[in-house]
């Protein structure tokens, strides 16, 4: 998890202009029919600067949205979870689209500008990078919706600009009651917790590849700005409701190997 955070914190490092809106708007199936009106950047530069960033996968984010769950939701139809790119590498015309899965850089496929199409490409003359399933197009339908193509087999994807953890986050996101104590706790969807003792940060694990992954939906608390892994959590939510349980670790082998499971409500919370 933390090869893939680290990977996509370079690209935000270097990128020079990045939609960093923390909530992303509604996608309805008008917007995704073939009928949405692409946009039509009439040059390289503005190209490049409406495909800075991240994308990830619309029904990966979807899934996540209406079942509420993240370890759960492994399944997405895309090739990829997600992708970047670099505006100002895009500007030159040749250019990397940069794929990445739940646990790290799975693909590096080279694009080029067609002057033609007015459109970002497979660049199957460039030996730099590696191959993709085929042939294909990168489609803007709208500012935050790019589709992509593969041209032999026509199959379609649709990518969300978004940031995956933020994303994530707002499945937290929000003020709560603290049931026990009638306190108010608050999650916000850049990490930050409070009104629970001890713990100031969180995040949301996603990578079941990870190293400090647990076999389940989890949130791991820290008790201060760290990058530590820090306490895990196992959460459930319903309704309204958002239950924290502990998470009980078992020794296999001593200070190397350790399976765990699901203990006792820790905390369950009210939302506002």
């Amino acid at each position: 998890m933390k090869n893939l955070f680290c990977f996509l914190a370079i690209v935000a490092f270097l990128l020079v202009s990045c939609d960093k809106k923390e909530t992303r708007q509604t996608v309805t199936e008008e917007n995704t029919a073939e009928n949405v009106s692409e946009i039509k950047a009439a040059t390289l530069p503005e190209t490049a600067a409406a495909l800075n960033g991240t994308w990830i996968a619309k029904d990966y984010l979807d899934n996540v949205k209406k079942l509420r769950t993240i370890y759960g939701n492994p399944k997405f139809r895309t090739t990829m979870l997600g992708m970047s790119f670099l505006k100002d590498s895009l500007a030159t015309g040749s250019s990397l689209l940069y794929g990445f899965g739940q646990h790290e850089v799975t693909s590096v496929w080279p694009v080029y500008w067609n002057t033609t199409t007015g459109r970002f490409e497979y660049d199957n003359k460039q030996a730099t990078g590696d191959n993709p399933p085929g042939d294909f197009v990168l489609t803007l339908k709208d500012d935050k919706l790019l589709e992509l193509q593969f041209t032999k087999t026509a199959k379609k994807e649709l990518y969300w600009k978004a940031d995956l953890e933020t994303e994530l986050n707002s499945l937290f996101a929000g003020s709560y009651t603290d049931k026990a104590t009638g306190k108010t706790v608050t999650f916000t969807p850049d990490g930050k917790v409070q009104g629970l003792p001890g713990f100031v940060q969180y995040y949301v694990q996603y990578d079941p590849e990870a190293e400090e992954a647990v076999p389940f939906d989890a949130i791991f608390m820290s008790a201060k700005s760290t990058d530590e892994a820090g306490k895990p959590f196992h959460f459930k939510i319903k309704d309204n409701t958002l239950t924290l349980y502990a998470v009980d670790e078992h020794e296999v082998e001593k200070y190397i190997e350790y399976t765990y499971s699901i203990g006792k409500e820790a905390f369950v919370l009210e939302k506002k």
